[in-house]
């Protein structure tokens, strides 16, 4: 009969002096569980001094206020931590967390029953007495470990369908910030198309301008040209004049006639 794949702790710091029996009773004492076997990884502080990680595997969880309250510290905390109290007397805990493998398992619970026609109950009731009793009560212990563990998946489960939620709102968050952002490129770019033509056609009306005001110096030069022309003729002709209007140079012309 194949149960419930049961969680695994991993132990961040227990004492050289806890040994796996130790830990084992330490479990049962306290309400947690059963534990089924447990990994030492051998370790050693900055100062030399020896320690050891464990991993704690159970083979089934009590149905257990303390162990209710420890799988309700692992869901909610935020690394992943929580206190395992090992000796409640001096309040002693290690500093826990539930033990993810590289491979996960799907967690699954096949309970299967065996079926019998009431000849064959008769015949075997008392050969399978005992072999129930014992069936009856692993499914009970069965159940209390799943129980108490169907809380701590229920948070697990809870939380991540939040941030799924979270998530999704942040998809949608930002999707419509990027919209609202391509709108405004779109505007801007129609905005610059638009001073882009009225720029063209400013330097357009320049360019005009500044023919003109080409032309017009050119103008006002070959003006300034004719006036010099046109002064000098006029001083010649007032030369002219002058001499014509001269006493002397009539009497001298009367003479000379």
């Amino acid at each position: 009969m194949s149960g419930l794949n049961n969680i695994s702790l991993y132990v961040k710091r227990c004492e050289v002096y806890h040994d796996k029996q130790y830990i084992i009773n330490a479990c049962h004492n306290c309400k947690y569980g059963k534990v089924k076997d447990i990994k030492f990884i051998e370790k050693q502080d900055n100062y030399g001094r020896k320690y050891n990680g464990a991993i704690l595997i159970f083979e089934n969880w009590y149905n257990s206020s303390i162990c209710s309250s420890l799988f309700n510290d692992l869901s909610t905390s935020k690394d992943g931590n929580a206190k395992m109290y090992h000796d409640p007397m001096t309040m002693r805990f290690w500093h826990v967390m539930i033990f993810k493998p590289r491979t996960y398992e799907d967690i699954e619970m096949n309970i299967g029953f065996s079926a019998m026609t009431l000849d064959d109950k008769n015949e075997n009731e008392n050969e399978n007495e005992n072999k129930n009793n014992i069936s009856l009560e692993e499914m009970e212990k069965k159940y209390n470990s799943m129980i108490s563990q169907m809380n701590y998946m229920q948070s697990q489960l809870e939380k991540a369908e939040r941030k799924m939620m979270e998530y999704e709102q942040k998809a949608t968050q930002d999707w419509l910030q990027v919209f609202e952002l391509k709108s405004q490129l779109e505007e801007k770019d129609n905005e610059i198309y638009i001073l882009n033509m009225e720029n063209s056609k400013l330097m357009q009306e320049i360019s005009d301008s500044t023919n003109k005001i080409a032309q017009l110096e050119q103008d006002a030069q070959y003006g300034c040209s004719m006036v010099n022309y046109l002064q000098s003729e006029i001083n010649n002709m007032r030369n002219t004049i002058n001499i014509s209007c001269n006493p002397y140079t009539n009497k001298r012309i009367e003479e000379i006639v």
